[in-house]
Parts: structure tokens; sequence; C-alpha cells
């Protein structure tokens, strides 16, 4: 069993020879309980062997110096990306397969023990096979994933839709030749930063691995400009690195350039494309990258396990073991989840769709003024997890934005349920597409216990790349918008990765390729007990002031839901109250009375046809409208008037009421203004 580092003992002892019963096997029952110190009264420790490791595992991945039996994963911070290693370790270790589900019911040690127990007994098989190397010089297909990003690549051309970039300001004594050389080993350790991708004589895309390489680490001096000039530069140099297309068949897909500001001051900037690499990829290259770079100014060879498999090993894999019987059991729960599902969200943009998507995007970024202590607390009490906190949220505002309670929102899950794959850098995260309401009237802890099924659920299916199920699901292709999700909701709750270089003192800074895949994504990241958000938008659909008064609804209504989760959401209103005084005094007319839908009926004060029904009682003979050029009669009031009244009219005969919407489909002339009105005048 692999144990962590504080669980090895100091000093080795000789154990008694373990309690066996008549026929060989082992008496648990006469087995001695440790005896644990300098813990709290109601600490209860792990009793019997299976308790132990799974109380060693829940204590490793929480980064804990020990679990008791009676302790819930969820209270000592799991989540879901968690639970899924939870589930990875005991495969490992007992050989049983497990479900999301399971670990969320159980959740306390000597619950999910008594799990692990009863699915040995019954001997349930440990789920799909390991992921092993393929014979050596045998090309490796894409992954689903690679495939799609290899298909919108041809499909569009080149673009830096798809690029990752990162910056990192380096303070104090950088050795430039160490650090390309660490890139190298970098390279070198993982095929896939040294792959691209190809279609074959047959049309059938594939991976081409080249050798391994020195690596070039280009080098721009600003170290002779003022240091504000030299900051603008650097920021103006990122920019530009992280907008300028990536060649998927040329290669490499990932590449480093390094400022230098001063004597001891640095930018690093880094851009991979996303085929070959994703969220999770950033711990595993952080931390593999500091090892060789210290590793070199030591002289000597990084100490890294070797790596069990390759990316291509595992795009094999999947290709050969989701097919059949599996690749129809998960095709049949997403079949059913997302029949019927609306085509585009119903969302208010600010100006029409253009015919062709052109990923030009905005961020907006603000604070939450809900800690991350708060949404686990209220997670805790409905038996969820913060993301489903959030995404309730959310849900819920996108609905009264809308004025739709059926929505899709996608969320990216690491896809990383087996071991061997948890030390690899490259593309396995897969997108989720979460069908959910936003609630209505009800509690806010039902719509968490509506979205706790639907996201386990969905996990339990999340082995089906979403590019295949788009192409399943036949959903009609356009080029004005991604397909199926338009809105996505990014957690980032796992710890960062500290980046330490000896002698150096590294600091993250964002940086803002200025695209966006979707119409609206909102990205949150909890560190330090806050938390930040990011949304990124479609500046071809939304204005910034629009987007603004979303993420301040947005952080109203979270902050309403923790502290109050008994309570509807609907019941928080989404601006504040001077601007829900103002929105009544617009609003004054008595919404309850009759439309006026005969020529010459009273006007509504306060409303917009009520003030032309007033001109036209005042003026009925003065125009009211004329075309340009004169190529049309012009209207009086009165026409206006009587045409407005019988398009009313007719819309109330049709069952139009209060509330509901008209649509017109009218070029520019008298009738249009004529239909407008006649739409208000019916209510």
């Amino acid at each position: 069993v692999s144990l962590p580092d504080y669980m090895w003992p100091d000093e080795v002892v000789t154990l008694p020879a373990l309690p066996r019963t008549a026929n060989g096997k082992l008496d648990r029952s006469r087995l001695p309980q440790p005896e644990w110190g300098g813990g709290t009264a109601d600490f209860v420790p792990p009793r019997g062997e299976t308790e132990g490791l799974v109380a060693a595992a829940m204590a490793d991945l929480l980064g804990i110096e020990r679990v008791g039996a009676h302790d819930d994963f969820f209270a000592l911070g799991g989540h879901s990306l968690l639970a899924t290693r939870l589930i990875s370790r005991l495969r490992q270790v007992f050989g049983v397969e497990l479900l999301l589900r399971q670990v969320f019911d159980a959740g306390r040690v000597d619950a999910l023990a008594r799990v692990v127990e009863t699915a040995m007994a019954g001997g349930d098989a440990a789920g799909p096979p390991p992921v092993e190397r393929r014979p050596a010089g045998t090309p490796a297909p894409l992954s689903f994933a690679q495939q799609r990003l290899w298909f919108l690549d041809r499909l569009e051309g080149p673009s830096a839709t798809y690029n990752m970039p990162a910056s990192l300001r380096l303070e104090g004594a950088l050795d430039p030749g160490i650090l390309a050389a660490a890139y190298a080993a970098l390279a070198a350790r993982h095929e896939v930063l040294r792959t691209t991708l190809h279609g074959d004589e047959d049309g059938r895309p594939r991976q081409v691995v080249a050798p391994p390489a020195p690596v070039t680490l280009p080098t721009v001096d600003l170290a002779t400009l003022p240091a504000d000039a030299a900051e603008a530069e650097a920021d103006r140099l990122a920019a530009a690195e992280a907008s300028r297309p990536f060649d998927l068949a040329a290669g490499p897909l990932w590449r480093a350039c390094l400022v230098r500001l001063g004597e001891r001051r640095w930018k690093l900037f880094q851009t991979l494309h996303h085929a070959v690499f994703d969220g999770w990829s950033v711990a595993v290259l952080v931390r593999e990258l500091a090892a060789f770079y210290a590793a070199g100014q030591a002289g000597g060879p990084a100490r890294l396990p070797a790596l069990p498999v390759q990316y291509g090993d595992y795009a094999a894999w999947q290709r050969d073991w989701l097919d059949g019987e599996v690749l129809e059991a998960q095709l049949a729960h997403w079949r059913h989840r997302l029949e019927g599902v609306p085509p585009l969200p119903d969302l208010p943009t600010d100006r029409p769709r253009p015919a062709v998507q052109r990923f030009r995007g905005r961020r907006h970024r603000f604070r939450l003024g809900a800690s991350p202590a708060a949404v686990a607390a209220c997670a805790e009490g409905a038996g969820a997890t913060p993301f489903m906190v959030y995404l309730g949220v959310f849900a819920h505002l996108l609905s009264r934005w809308s004025g739709s309670d059926d929505l899709v929102v996608g969320t990216p899950v690491a896809n990383r349920r087996r071991g061997e794959l948890e030390g690899l850098v490259g593309l396995f995260a897969n997108t989720l597409a979460l069908r959910v309401g936003g609630g209505g009237d009800a509690r806010f802890s039902a719509l968490l216990e509506e979205l706790r099924d639907e996201v386990l659920a969905a996990y339990a299916h999340q082995d089906l790349p979403f590019e295949r199920l788009v192409r399943e699901l036949d959903l009609e292709r356009a080029t004005s918008h991604a397909p199926l999700v338009q809105v996505m909701l990014v957690l980032r709750n796992q710890p960062r990765e500290r980046l330490a270089l000896p002698g150096l003192q590294l600091t993250s800074e964002p940086v803002d390729g200025g695209g966006a895949k979707l119409d609206l994504t909102l990205f949150l990241t909890e560190d330090d007990g806050a938390t930040d958000a990011v949304l990124e938008y479609d500046a071809d659909l939304f204005d910034s002031a629009t987007v603004e008064r979303l993420a301040t609804a947005l952080d109203r209504l979270l902050a309403a839901a923790v502290a109050a989760p008994g309570r509807p959401l609907a019941a928080h209103p989404l601006v504040e109250a001077d601007e829900t005084a103002l929105l009544r005094r617009w609003s004054a007319a008595d919404e309850s009375a009759p439309a006026a839908d005969a020529p010459g009926a009273a006007p509504e004060p306060g409303t917009l046809h009520g003030m032309v029904l007033a001109q036209a009682a005042r003026t009925p003979g003065a125009v009211a409208v004329e075309t340009r050029g004169g190529s049309a009669e012009p209207w009086t009031y009165r026409d206006l008037d009587r045409a407005s009244a019988e398009v009313a009219r007719r819309l109330r005969a049709a069952g139009v009421r209060p509330g509901e919407v008209v649509g017109l489909l009218l070029g520019r002339s008298p009738r249009l203004l004529a239909a407008l009105l006649g739409v208000l005048r019916a209510g």
C-alpha cells in the first residue's frame, strides 16, 4: 500500500504474529486497536484494516494529518473532483469499482468502509481495464477531444481560440540556460509536448511524436527601457503571444518566451494549445518544471517517478474501450436526459447573434462577497458540494434573466479516473452538459437536492466525449454558435500548485487572450479564503455594462442563498432597493387593467402606447409616421391609433395574455410601428 510520507515510522519494530482463524484467515476480532494520541475527545480511530486504509486514502487526498472513523469526507473539505480521485485510490487498494453517488451517500469513513467490503464480497468488477502502453512504433490515433479541435482547425483555419496562455513574474537570480534545459527535459518526459496532429491518406487523423530535442528559449531584453515603458511593452508581448495561432501539423504545440525587465526582474510567457494541455496539466507541468530546474542547478538528475503510460496510449485505449455496450450505456443516459433540449438559451443579448461566430471575447473580473467557507457550510447542510451551490445560483440567475426554466449549463471534468493518468500532461478534460432549471419558487435547499441528482448522474456517465455526444444527438450545426452548450460554469477549488524555483520569487499574472469560445462562461477560483470570479463573454452579443449588472446580481443572489437556504431564490431581488423603486415609478400603470384595444380608448398613463394614444386624442390629424424620401403616404396619429387597435384586438382574440412574448417579422414601415404599439396595447 502506498502511504503518505507522514505515515512512515521513524523506527522499525517487530510486530507479533497476526491472529488467524482455523482455516488460516485473518481474525480481525482479535486484532489490537491502535492507541491514538493528541486528538480531540470526540475522535474515533479507524477500526480494522478496511477503515484504516479508507482513512489513510482520505487523509492523503485532503492533505490532513489523520481521519477518524466518524469523519465525513465532504465535511473535511472533499468535493467532487477529490471524490473521483478517492474512488481511483480505493480501486487500486481494494480492486473494486465504486460510484460517485456511493461516496456521497456514505460520506463517513466507517460507512464507506462497509460499502467497500460489500463490493469486495459481491465480487464487483474493477471497471474499465487499465491503460497500457501500446506496442513500440505504433502510431496513436487522436483522442476524441483532439479530433474535434483538429476538425475545427481544418474547418476554420488556424486561430488562437484554443490557446492556453500563462504569465509569470520572476524576481531573483534566474539562469535562462537551465530553464531552457528544464523545458527540454519536460518535453522529453511527456510525448504529448512533442506531438503534432496529422491527417493520413484515408482522412483519419493521427498523432505524430517527434524525438526529444534541445529547446531554445527566446529572450527579449527590455532592461534598457524605463520601468513603466518596459512593463507596457511586456504586457503587449504577452497579449501578442497569447493571440498567436499554432499550426497543429507543424508544431510544436507549446512555446515559451522570456522577457528581461531588469538585472533581477523577468517575465515568462508560456502558451500551450488545448490539444495537448488542460487545466489539470497545469499542476503537473509546474511541479515537474520546478524539479528539473532545481536538478539542473544542483547538477544532477531530477528524482521523478517513471511515467507508466503516455498520452498516445490513453488515446488508443479510449477508442478501444469506449465502444459496444459501454458506449451504448453512456449514450442511453445522455439521450434520455437531453431529449427535447432547447437549441439555444434565450438570453437577452444586446445585439443580434452574427451569422458566423467570431470568438471576440472580453472578461469582467470581480470578487464574490460570500466566502468559500460560507458556501461550503451551505453545501454541507444540503448534502451537496460548493460546485452545486454555485451552479444553483447561476442557473437561477440565468432562468430569471432569460425567462426560461429549461437550461443547459456546461462544466468541465478532469476525466482522469484512473491512477495511471494523474501524472500526465495532455487533454483529458471533458465537458458535461447539465440540464438544469432555475428552481422557480422552490426553496434553494430543494433546488440543491435536484442539482445533486443531476450532477451525480452526469459524473457517473462522464466518459462519453462531448464531441461524440453532439454527433449522436444529431443536433443541427450552425456557424453562429457552439453546439448544445453556450453557457459554462468552471470552478477551480483545488489548492494552487506553488511554483518554487531556487533563488527566485514567482508571481502568477493573468493573461487575457481576447477570445471567447461560448456566449458566457463563469470562472470561479477559491483561494486564500476568497472567491475570485471572471465572466468571459462574447463581445458580439453583450455590452460590458450588461455583464457588470449580471455579475452584481450573481454576487447578491449567492450571498442571499448561503445566508438563507430555506428561502426561495425567487424571493430575493436582482437589483438594489433604490433601483427597484425606480423601476416601479417607470411601471406605475396598473398592470391588471385591460389593455386598450379599441380606437380612441383611454390612454394608460406611464406607458409608451399610453403616450401615443394621448397624442392621438390631442392631434388626431397630425402626421405621426413618415417614410424616408416620401416613398409612402404618411400616417396620422388617427391612422396609427386605428391600426394598432386592430392588431391588439386580433392578438387578444388569439389568446395572447399579459407577460407573453409576441414575435414580429416586418420590414421598416408604418405597419411595423402599428404592430409594435398593438402588442403593447394587447397587454
